[in-house]
């Protein structure tokens, strides 16, 4: 009698367990790391918000980072109003550059002193822009919040002035092409769909744990590192 009285006991314990949510959770998995920049793209001068200037479109916001020697980005496409939204992984130094919808690199976000950006978690970025007599456009201001740090380290510098970082130009792994374009056709790679799946490479995210795969040691989340995986 006791064992039979045990065993249903613990049946009951089991079918009170899953109805009160218990046992195994199908809540999706978030990487600790992540944190999401919603941001903003606006001009000086201007009243209202949108990424048309001189006749250019801006079309995508990118933010370049080393990680472990290692190239990684993020990107996001820019709506018409001028927000956009990147999934960042926390406490990585970032420049963020702006392309056009030509994929032309037309914008290095950064000032006389600073030239990166720090994420300590989710925040809210707003860049003010200003179009020159010249056609070029330099950053007036960048508004954030407490969890972001605008600042300045030489190695995120562009000495050649193409809006590129250049430790993003470097070809690491040898190939003859810079790491911010390994197929070699002039774009870069974070803002191709390579797959044709209507999201940009930079955005893709896998394992839906809020940071994309050029970001994410292991994007399929099984565990192994991308770099010693072979699936």
């Amino acid at each position: 009698m006791g064992k039979k009285f045990l065993s249903k006991g613990l049946l009951l314990s089991s079918v009170l367990l899953f109805a009160c949510g218990g046992g195994e959770s199908n809540d999706p998995y978030i990487n600790p790391y992540a944190s999401t920049v919603n941001g903003e793209i606006t001009q000086q001068n201007l009243t209202a918000a949108g990424y048309q200037v001189d006749g250019k479109d801006l079309q995508y916001v990118s933010a370049f980072s080393m990680e472990n020697g290692k190239l990684v980005y993020t990107s996001s496409v820019i709506n018409p109003d001028g927000t956009f939204k990147l999934n960042l992984k926390k406490d990585l130094k970032y420049s963020f550059v702006i392309f056009d919808s030509n994929y032309n690199p037309v914008l290095y976000v950064k000032q006389s002193t600073k030239n990166v950006l720090i994420i300590r978690g989710d925040t809210y970025v707003k860049i003010i822009i200003k179009l020159n007599p010249d056609g070029t456009i330099t950053v007036v201001n960048l508004e954030h919040d407490q969890n972001t740090v605008f600042d300045w380290d030489d190695a995120f510098d562009d000495t050649d002035g193409d809006e590129i970082p250049d430790f993003a130009e470097d070809d690491n792994d040898g190939d003859g092409n810079p790491d911010y374009d390994r197929d070699g056709d002039g774009i870069f790679d974070g803002i191709e769909d390579k797959n044709n799946n209507s999201y940009i490479d930079g955005s893709e995210d896998t394992d839906n744990d809020m940071l994309p795969d050029p970001i994410d040691d292991d994007d399929d989340n099984d565990g192994i590192p991308d770099d010693q995986d072979d699936d």
